[in-house]
């Protein structure tokens, strides 16, 4: 029968390979997250730099009948504050560009 030492010596031993191999495991994990964050920031701001053209384009008058419709579901009915202005429409029914 083994003694206590040696099996403690054993688990020491299993513990420490695992930990070596589980170094790279974990350092490409992290690089992924990284990743992951560094993707969805992008993400994020491109989305949001399309929500500003199509806001412009709509205002501007550039979109066809479906876009518009489409901008009008994504936003609500927009309405642009300088023609808001001269239409007398409330200032808080307007929605800035």
């Amino acid at each position: 029968m083994q003694s206590v030492d040696q099996l403690m010596k054993g688990a020491a031993e299993r513990l420490v390979q695992h930990s070596a191999e589980a170094a790279p495991l974990i350092a490409t994990r992290k690089s992924a997250e990284r990743k992951v964050a560094e993707l969805q920031t992008l993400m994020e701001t491109k989305a949001e730099d399309e929500r500003r053209a199509l806001k412009r384009m709509y205002h501007a008058g550039q979109l066809n009948e479906r876009n518009r419709q489409h901008a009008e579901k994504i936003f609500g009915p927009m309405v642009d504050t300088t023609k808001a202005a001269n239409d007398n429409t409330p200032q808080s029914e307007a929605i800035a560009v």
